[in-house]
């Protein structure tokens, strides 16, 4: 390794131990999620029974109730304070999604920023902690080979539903590849994607899923994430190599695209992707780059000030 990159290897995973250090040790009890994190810490045992005794009677409610996230607070809660665990979770997801987005981006600090920047990543590491620790362990598997790869990304929906659509996303690709070029891939996925989308309200009543009325129903919105990713998308198309990360990035936005108007959750499921988009961005030629992260600075912009806040 040259020394300048070896340098920058160690220059990154020090900022990335302090940015985790930084967000774990913010005041707890803090955002409004913050008790609900404490309760399923304090009332885990509580709940993987409860999950346990239901999936006996219908086993499919083991897909859908997160059990290894229980589990990891049951376990956890045995040797520290609920606080502790909070802060125990917020720095292992930060520095896990930093340290394995430096893997793909050969450690470039726009990675550090755009984590930093783009609220649809850093809320998940302040807020969403179920959401944030699920894609930190996602990514250790993406970046991983072989089986401990495989079983890492596989766990992640037991910790965070949403991530069946992007296993989903993952298995389509795998087993597709070999057979269409990319163009009819995307075309089949649009049609695939499109379909499965109908079946969810009935596939989550089905596995008795808590929130089958947030499946069921959709509230239209204000239609800015539509539009910008839309024109996002395009210049995603045509400039973002068509590698592994970058093909992955192309099935998220046309996955967010198209079920926009269907899905009341979509930007929630979205939000899991954009790590990997980030990182597609940067390891694009110079040229692509630099039009393609400033765009990216016009959208954080955007969503910050369209965000009118967190509502802690």
């Amino acid at each position: 390794m040259p020394v300048a990159n070896k340098y920058r290897k160690r220059f990154y995973y020090l900022f990335t131990f302090v940015v985790g250090l930084i967000l774990a040790l913010r005041k707890i009890p803090w955002a409004t999620d913050d008790q609900n994190y404490l309760n399923y810490v304090t009332y885990s045992h509580l709940l993987f029974s409860n999950t346990v005794d239901k999936a006996l009677h219908n086993p499919l409610f083991i897909l859908v109730n997160e059990p290894i996230w229980l589990l990891l607070n049951n376990c956890f809660n045995l040797i520290f304070e609920p606080e502790t665990v909070i802060r125990i979770f917020i720095f292992f997801s930060a520095v896990s999604v930093l340290y394995a987005l430096g893997k793909i981006t050969n450690y470039s600090f726009l990675t550090i920023f755009f984590f930093l920047f783009l609220v649809q990543i850093i809320k998940n590491h302040i807020l969403h902690l179920r959401q944030g620790l699920a894609v930190g362990i996602f990514l250790l598997g993406f970046t991983r080979e072989g089986k401990k790869g495989i079983l890492l990304r596989f766990i992640t929906p037991f910790i965070h539903t949403s991530f069946w659509f992007v296993l989903f996303i993952e298995v389509f690709e795998k087993w597709t590849k070999n057979f269409f070029t990319l163009s009819a891939r995307l075309v089949i996925f649009i049609v695939s994607a499109f379909s499965f989308v109908f079946t969810i309200p009935f596939l989550m009543e089905l596995s008795g899923d808590r929130r089958i009325k947030l499946y069921a129903g959709y509230e239209a919105g204000s239609y800015y994430g539509f539009l910008l990713w839309l024109l996002m998308g395009l210049l995603f198309f045509l400039l973002v190599k068509k590698n592994e990360t970058g093909i992955i990035g192309r099935y998220a936005i046309i996955l967010y695209v198209l079920t926009y108007f269907f899905i009341d959750f979509g930007a929630r499921l979205f939000e899991n992707y954009i790590p990997i988009i980030v990182a597609a961005i940067l390891m694009s030629n110079k040229e692509s780059k630099v039009i393609l992260v400033f765009v990216l600075i016009i959208y954080g912009g955007i969503t910050w000030y369209s965000w009118d806040g967190f509502s802690f």
